[in-house]
């Protein structure tokens, strides 16, 4: 993902039923395990540029919906934009 400016950002993932979200290859969020749709938040602060961004999730019965939002600074939780988001390495 690419960050336009120093910021610092809350991400929030909701699952049912697992899911873990490494940012830089850091585990930023841990919301593993057998539950209903739970959401758990992390926060950390970026240098402007790109990060690798990992986002695991699985599914054994009942519901199944996974969610990724941010909030930038003091700003609403929103999804996070396709134009942030790059597969494999930016060209």
């Amino acid at each position: 993902m690419q960050v336009p400016e120093d910021e610092v950002i809350t991400f929030n993932l909701s699952s049912d039923d697992g899911s873990k979200l490494w940012l830089n290859n850091k585990l930023i969020i841990d919301n593993d395990g057998l539950h209903g749709m739970t959401e758990k938040s992390g926060t950390v602060a970026l240098a402007a540029g790109y990060h690798q961004l990992r986002l695991a999730y699985f599914q054994k019965s009942g519901g199944n919906d996974l969610k990724l939002s941010w909030n930038k600074g003091k700003n609403a939780k929103e999804p996070i934009p396709d134009g942030v988001l790059f597969y494999g390495p930016p060209k």
